[in-house]
């Protein structure tokens, strides 16, 4: 009974205190597409996970170090020219998402949404970290078909390099990238990327420098966070894309629950970071050009 009357007076407390602080301003899922689309911008998009690093705790995939969140608090507050902020439309209202997806995250701002507006630039325009999910998490899934088709205007008609964990095989067995002019692949660490990072980094722009890519597409989860911001200091439009691809399986399957698919590692899904089987597709072997592992 104490305890049940200690959250009830914790809950009234902070909706007293919502009242007096002011959310952060979000631009919303598809603005932020048509953003992407319509202008070469870089994006780097900070979730839970991020945020659990910049306040000292480990991932299941990525163990913390002071340099990683300080690195995540530095992109956080950076205000670079086509270079997109972006972190979750959740702030305003959960109207967009499921029910299941409303009580995770009502939860979640319960226990998190005062520490977040405090690492948070006032007056700041950010973009929504939320356009690499876009269908399970969603409550109207009859859109997601569209804001798929959007997303890969993005890369349409581009020279494109893949950063991704050894055993994500970002977009291989669908037709994510059916229309793309090229594509090449560097596959990193599936679990704490970012002791490679310096590594990856410059082999990036090594790997550029013979292809001339017109983007890079990174799936490297916090990792990819930071170097999406780096890569953008160095005249490289890249894109913090994370789960997309995991989506767009669980769109064309039709699933309502996060579900392993077969031959591609994915921490959401029960048993989906466990006995990764190896896929037998020449075309996607071809494209891999370099190995950091």
């Amino acid at each position: 009974m104490f305890i049940k009357i200690k959250i009830t007076i914790y809950k009234i407390y902070y909706n007293f205190w919502c009242m007096f602080h002011k959310p952060p301003k979000v631009i919303g899922t598809d603005e932020t597409i048509e953003m992407l689309i319509n202008n070469s911008c870089s994006i780097s998009r900070f979730g839970d996970g991020e945020f659990s690093l910049i306040f000292g705790k480990s991932l299941p995939f990525q163990e913390y170090s002071t340099e990683i969140s300080n690195k995540l608090k530095k992109v956080l507050s950076s205000d670079l020219k086509n270079h997109l902020v972006a972190i979750p439309n959740v702030f305003n209202g959960l109207d967009e998402f499921s029910t299941k997806s409303k009580i995770w995250w009502r939860d979640y701002l319960l226990a998190n949404r005062k520490k977040i507006y405090k690492i948070l630039k006032k007056n700041k325009t950010y973009y929504d970290a939320q356009i690499t999910r876009v269908y399970i998490n969603r409550k109207n899934k009859e859109s997601s078909e569209d804001r798929f088709n959007n997303l890969k205007k993005i890369w349409e008609n581009k020279k494109i390099l893949i950063v991704e964990g050894e055993l994500s095989r970002f977009g291989a067995g669908n037709d994510l990238f059916f229309k793309c002019k090229e594509i090449k692949r560097i596959l990193i660490p599936a679990k704490n990327a970012f002791d490679k990072y310096d590594d990856i980094i410059n082999e990036i722009e090594s790997i550029n420098q013979s292809y001339s890519f017109d983007l890079i597409l990174l799936v490297a989860g916090p990792t990819a966070t930071c170097m999406a911001y780096d890569l953008h200091i160095k005249g490289l439009r890249a894109i913090d894309i994370g789960n997309l691809d995991m989506e767009y399986e669980w769109m064309k399957l039709g699933c309502t629950e996060q579900t392993p698919i077969f031959g591609k590692y994915t921490h959401e899904a029960t048993g989906g970071d466990q006995n990764i089987k190896k896929i037998n597709d020449d075309k996607y072997d071809k494209q891999i050009v370099s190995r950091i592992l």
